[in-house]
């Protein structure tokens, strides 16, 4: 009952790994002659015929399955081959049975249940000891995938600051959780994010790598049967922005069009870059065939967007008027502190480098009429918000 088929075009098998065991293997792995490796699914039995579903999987998906990190209906319902083999076998002396089965033609009571992951130990799931491509992991398992490459270009960079890196893979999660915010259609400025969006969100670190240092990054979320996600929707928005480069009128159309907070976290992204003098090549791999591709920034058009950006988010940030009295102002490095006369509030800051003061000197005790535009920056180590003031007009009180 449990003899491996003999004489298909599975090849000649063999059996890896045997996964559950009752009265015979019935979830197991193995493979062929020629090196294919099958997930083997026991799914009905009467003592002389004995149905089976065979799932052709490559080695990505093989090891993801057997550390629990796609569960076994999902590779199922979304085989890598297009189909699943039905493998129909005898108690007596008779050929065994094998069909072609499109995903949606399995039996829902075939299946095992969604949310069954399977778990064996380390030492029986081989180590990868190569890095995988995000495209491979991708299909492999279910889960939008994508590298960046941190200095692009200079191979014999293998070493990056700690913080710095910290800072990069922190705010690469705050920008997709505002992307995915903003694909939800419901972006907000400030304040927290859904705890629904941010957990639909969520990226795992997977790898990291040389030859220009690098990280592979893979959504928590497995992509749906129409290999959908909400990863994927702000990752198709973070390669849009990417692909705009240093070009104003783009990125001004696109981070104008998702609103909300995407432009701040653009902005610091960049920042975080440029101070690593530092290019940035995405390399994106879709569950969805039809979306992914590879997208790069040199070290100089970073700069040249981050300067853009950042006037931009000066631009785009809600502004407030203020009457009060100048308690005090530094005309070299343009910093100001002014008390209102409403409610005896400070407000401190910078003055926007593109703003030329209506009156070139103001004196300290004296009063004024401000404009005022708050931006909202994250703070890496806590991820507590900071509240900047741009000054951007200072005028005589009326």
């Amino acid at each position: 009952m449990h003899n491996l088929p003999v004489g298909t075009p599975l090849g000649a098998l063999l059996i890896d790994t045997v996964i559950e065991y009752y009265d015979f293997p019935r979830l197991f792995v193995c493979r062929s002659n020629l090196g294919q490796s099958y997930f083997a699914l026991s799914t009905a039995d009467d003592g002389d015929t004995y149905e089976w579903l065979y799932l052709a999987v490559s080695e990505l998906r093989k090891s993801a399955l057997l550390q629990g990190r796609l569960p076994l209906a999902s590779a199922f319902k979304a085989p890598e081959s297009g189909y699943v083999l039905k493998v129909v076998t005898y108690e007596k002396e008779i050929s065994p049975l094998v069909s072609y089965l499109l995903p949606e033609q399995i039996p829902v009571e075939d299946l095992p249940d969604p949310a069954y992951s399977i778990r064996v130990s380390p030492q029986d799931v081989a180590h990868q000891s190569t890095r995988s491509l995000p495209g491979s992991v991708a299909t492999a398992t279910r889960r939008e995938t994508f590298d960046y490459r941190i200095f692009p270009g200079q191979r014999g960079v293998h070493e990056i600051p700690a913080r710095k890196l910290g800072g990069i893979l922190t705010v690469t999660q705050e920008l997709v959780d505002a992307l995915g915010q903003a694909s939800n259609g419901d972006p907000t400025i400030r304040g927290p994010i859904s705890g629904e969006i941010l957990q639909r969100t969520r990226l795992q670190v997977t790898q990291t790598f040389q030859g220009s240092f690098g990280v592979q990054f893979s959504a928590a979320e497995f992509s749906d049967l129409l290999d959908h996600s909400l990863v994927s929707k702000a990752l198709l928005e973070f390669a849009n922005i990417l692909q705009a480069k240093d070009s104003e009128d783009q990125l001004s159309n696109k981070l104008h069009t998702l609103k909300g907070r995407v432009t701040s976290k653009y902005r610091r992204l960049l920042k975080e870059l440029a101070d690593l003098n530092s290019g940035i090549e995405f390399d994106w791999g879709s569950v969805n065939p039809g979306m992914g591709g590879t997208f790069e920034m040199s070290s100089e058009e970073v700069r040249s967007a981050y300067t853009i950006v950042d006037r931009m988010e000066v631009a785009m940030a809600e502004e407030m008027t203020v009457s009060g009295k100048l308690i005090g102002f530094n005309s070299r490095t343009r910093r100001y502190e002014i008390m209102s006369s409403d409610d005896g509030k400070s407000y401190s800051g910078k003055v926007s480098d593109d703003v030329k003061l209506e009156i070139p000197n103001p004196a300290i005790g004296n009063f004024y009429e401000v404009d005022l535009r708050m931006l909202i920056e994250t703070q890496s180590t806590s991820g507590d918000e900071l509240i900047r003031w741009v000054l951007v007009r200072l005028g005589p009180n009326r």
